[in-house]
This record gives C-alpha cells, sequence and structure tokens, in this order.
C-alpha cells in the first residue's frame, strides 16, 4: 500500500519564532554538553563503564529526531487519513518521567530528558512499572541521574509526586531519594530517608545545618510495596502527601530561594542513594491542591476514599487525640469505621508502624481520658 507523506505546514503556518530559537538554543546546549563530557572523561576515565581517555561518546540519539511544528497528515490507497499532533503542553508541569520507553526522555514537552552523570542522555536500568503497566526505574543505591538546572525548577511553589517501590532497608546513612542543589549543603528542595529508619525526610532550606524547612513522615516507609510521595510547597508551607493523605506540614521562616543547582533522581554525589524503582515521577512548578494530587494517585489506597481518615496524632492522651479531630471537622473513629477502613489507611501509611495502639470513638467508658495511656489517634470524615 503505498502512502503518502504530506506535511501541512501551508496550512497550518510554519514554525515559529519561538520553535526556531528553541531549536538554536538546543544545538548550543549540545556542543556545550558534549565539551563537558570530554572534561569529565578526562578528569575521572572510569567514570563510563569500559572508558579510557580515547573512548568515543555517543552521540545524542535525539540530534537526528524529525520534528513537525504543526501537525503531519498521513493518507493511504483505501482512503484512510491520520493527522498527527504534538501533544498538549502543561506550562507548569516542568518535568515528566514515565519510564516507558527505551531512554528516560521527558513526556511533559520541555525536552529536559533525563541524563546520566556525563550530561548524555543513555539508558538506564528498568523494573517492573505499577500494577505490572509499563516499567519503571531501576536505582541500585550506586548510579544517579542528573536533571539540568533550568528556570523552570527555581520557583518558589512547586510540587514533586512519583512512586516509590523501596527494596532495602536502613544502611546507617542518609539516602537521598532526590536533592536538588549545587553542593552538599544545598537541599532546594530534598526527599531523604533517615539513616537508622525508614523514615521520609523533607527538606526546603539552602543549608543543611539549619532546623527550619525541615519536614519528618509520621510512619515508617514499607518495604517492597508501591508508595506514592508528593511533595508541595506554597513559598511559605512545606506539605508532604502519602499515598494521596496529608502526612505533615511545616511552616517555612523564608521562601526556598532558587540556588541554580542541577535536580539528582537516586543518588546524588554526596550522599548514600536509595535501593528502589521509581515511577511517574513529576515536577510542577506549582503547588497542587490535595484534591489534585489525589488525583495522580491511580490505583489508590483500596477500599476508601483517601480523604476518609486523618491523622489526629501520633501519640497522645484520649482528650488530645478527641480535640485535635474536632478541629480538624471530623471525628474520633468508631471501632466499626477503623475495622472498615481506618486500620488499613494507617498500616499503608506507617503510623501503626510507629505506634501499634489506636484510640476509639466510645473508648471513654473504659476509662481512657484518666488512663494517661499514650495511643494513635485517627479522624475520620463527619
Amino acid at each position: 500500500m503505498k502512502v503518502l507523506v504530506v506535511l501541512t505546514l501551508s496550512l497550518h503556518g510554519t514554525p515559529d519564532a519561538a520553535r526556531l530559537n528553541r531549536r538554536a538554543v538546543s544545538q548550543q546546549q549540545r556542543q556545550q554538553q558534549q565539551q563537558q563530557q570530554q572534561q569529565l572523561l578526562q578528569q575521572s576515565p572510569g567514570l563510563i563503564d569500559g572508558g579510557g581517555v580515547g573512548q568515543v561518546l555517543p552521540a545524542d540519539p535525539l540530534e537526528d529526531c524529525f520534528e513537525v511544528p504543526q501537525s503531519l497528515c498521513l493518507q493511504g490507497d483505501a482512503g484512510r487519513s491520520f493527522v498527527l499532533s504534538p501533544k498538549r503542553v502543561l506550562p507548569d508541569l516542568a518535568l515528566w518521567y514515565q519510564f516507558d520507553k527505551s531512554l528516560p526522555v521527558d513526556e511533559s514537552g520541555h525536552w529536559r530528558h533525563l541524563t546520566d552523570p556525563t550530561f548524555a542522555l543513555s539508558p538506564l536500568a528498568v523494573g517492573p512499572g505499577i500494577l505490572g503497566h509499563g516499567s519503571s526505574a531501576a536505582f541500585d543505591g550506586q548510579a544517579y541521574r542528573v536533571v539540568r538546572s533550568n528556570e523552570a525548577l527555581e520557583t518558589q511553589s512547586f510540587t514533586v509526586a512519583l512512586w516509590l517501590y523501596l527494596l532495602q532497608d536502613s544502611v546507617g546513612s542518609w539516602r537521598t531519594i532526590f536533592s536538588k542543589g549545587a553542593d552538599a549543603e544545598q537541599l532546594l528542595p530534598a526527599l531523604l530517608l533517615w539513616p537508622d529508619e525508614r523514615r521520609l525526610h523533607v527538606r526546603a532550606a539552602p543549608r543543611a545545618d539549619i532546623s527550619a524547612g525541615t519536614l519528618d513522615a509520621v510512619g515508617l516507609m514499607p518495604l517492597r510495596r508501591w508508595t506514592h510521595i508528593a511533595v508541595s510547597c506554597t513559598g511559605s508551607v512545606l506539605r508532604l502527601y502519602i499515598n494521596g493523605v496529608k502526612d505533615g506540614e511545616t511552616i517555612l521562616q523564608e521562601p526556598p530561594a532558587g540556588g541554580g543547582g542541577d535536580l539528582y533522581l537516586g543518588r546524588d554525589p554526596w550522599r548514600a542513594g536509595t535501593k528502589a524503582y521509581l515511577d511517574d515521577f513529576r515536577w510542577y512548578s506549582r503547588e497542587l491542591s490535595s484534591s489534585e494530587i489525589r488525583a495522580l494517585i491511580f490505583p489508590s489506597l483500596t477500599g476508601m476514599g483517601a480523604d476518609f481518615v486523618q491523622l489526629g496524632c501520633s501519640s497522645c492522651a484520649y482528650s488530645v487525640a478527641a480535640t485535635g479531630c474536632e478541629s480538624r471537622r471530623a471525628h474520633l473513629c468508631s471501632l466499626q469505621e477503623l475495622f472498615a477502613g481506618g486500620f488499613h489507611t494507617a498500616r499503608a501509611m506507617g503510623w501503626l508502624a510507629a505506634s501499634p495502639e489506636v484510640w476509639y470513638h466510645g473508648e471513654v467508658g473504659l476509662g481512657a481520658e484518666t488512663s494517661g495511656q499514650q495511643k494513635l489517634g485517627l479522624c475520620c470524615t463527619d
């Protein structure tokens, strides 16, 4: 069958100045990357597997790609025709890595691809995707990937969302899931794991030695189970969401100023890496609302809505738990609500690992107010 390929540039217009400018900038960036690759090879000959000073680096695999400015029409002998057009580019979606293709390309449409430490776009190790769909990026705790610094990652408000399948328990040192900064002190932002436990640590501060701009998860990360993590910032408030449920928040003393550093995934040059599968990594240049974050979770927690159960307190007295739930326009979960999904949410969130005993509504008749016990408080939506 003959296939007629027609470029509809005359009907839909020629490439605009912005696209031509982007193409020129892209060529300049490729030349800079090639120079930087050669410098890195001369400084560290063993950085690339099997490499020596005389090894030839692979060219950019996307350099000769056919670029369609507007649309492409395909028409066959049977009278069938197809129109191919570029995907819609969301202006606030700065990065999107699905890891379902042979190369870790940026699916956001902004061409900010995930490169290796030499800034070359190359294949990475893959693992199973969420629910067996597609694939994920497999990090072994040693390898890492880099996104070059750009203006889209320097906003005061942002949201970073990802799926994580943790493969290894604590190793005795801080482990990086992702971090952005020019040196070890800059964490703008960063998602780490504590040295001696599987507790998430979020930081959005220009220096690692200050306590402001830090947030720790209440529960512990489960091993060998997919968990959705989202970090959002308004510029003044930093929030952590796990499986679509807000785990905690903190007020920032000052907005996180852009440091101009690169973004590292899986590990960074200054800390240990995380042995895990990572999938559907997204970076938004604005804060996503709680409902927007819940929309990213598919599949979500089974059997209930993501906002059915909230954390009242990690360890507190009965009266404190009941009062805290009332301030959230909720109530202390009853025993029936706990068995209907409250315990499942607390287990998936890691809250039960920190405090296995849970308060429930109606326990006051058993002397809970005067017992002095400290238990986990869960709030159910009214």
